[in-house]
């Protein structure tokens, strides 16, 4: 069983998390593990953020879980997992425009399989590792907001507003595959290269799958 608390303060917010992480060796190839905690945020909610008639107001609070695995099913290959669920209450949290959230839900996940050694032998003197993912980050399945917008002025000058509930969950649902590779010397200097495919990112159903390529990246290591 492991604790841990964290605070992180900006210009724009304050956030403090306490979680309790939960773990269970089923036997040498299976390791489970529960992580619970609460996330505290200050003037935002979900680390959303803004200025002026999109700045928040007030506090949030978010419960969360995420039950996680990890499965050796060869000397040198692993396969793990991570399902994610978070409920905020947002009740407090206003802005010029939006105000009165509803609960909000929300979930992610990850798969992924990790191999070592795959073109490498032990005796070599270069071992290389390679891990794909695919996930899906941090989504909104649940929630709501009443936006308060200004339409029109009466004669008299008077602001005419108009309210309307809208859903907070977005169109789409962002699907991340990911690849890294990466190549070690003994004396700990390596080469990676990361690759990386969004569909629907951001959430949002129309938009176009992006393909990022990294550049290869160079770590060298001087012993002190």
């Amino acid at each position: 069983l492991a604790l841990g608390l964290s605070d992180q303060v900006n210009a724009m917010n304050h956030q403090a998390a306490f979680a309790g992480d939960l773990a269970y060796q089923v036997n040498d190839s299976l390791k489970l593990g529960l992580l619970a905690g609460q996330l505290y945020e200050q003037s935002t909610f979900l680390d959303n953020t803004g200025e002026g008639a999109f700045g928040f107001r007030n506090d949030s609070s978010t419960d969360f879980a995420s039950l996680y695995a990890a499965l050796q099913v060869m000397p040198n290959i692993n396969l793990f997992g991570r399902y994610s669920v978070g409920r905020t209450d947002a009740s407090k949290v206003r802005s010029p425009l939006m105000h009165s959230f509803s609960d909000i839900k929300s979930d992610s996940f990850a798969l992924g399989l990790a191999v070592n050694g795959l073109l490498s032998k032990k005796t070599s003197r270069y071992q290389d590792h390679l891990m794909l993912t695919v996930s899906q980050p941090m989504r909104i399945s649940s929630g709501s907001v009443v936006t308060d917008v200004p339409v029109g002025r009466t004669v008299d000058g008077e602001v005419i507003r108009e309210s309307e509930r809208l859903g907070l969950s977005p169109s789409g649902r962002e699907i991340r595959a990911k690849a890294s590779y990466v190549v070690q010397a003994e004396d700990k200097s390596s080469v990676q290269v990361v690759g990386q495919v969004r569909f629907q990112p951001d959430h949002k159903k129309d938009a176009e799958s992006e393909t990022i390529l990294g550049r290869p990246q160079y770590k060298a290591y001087f012993p002190v």
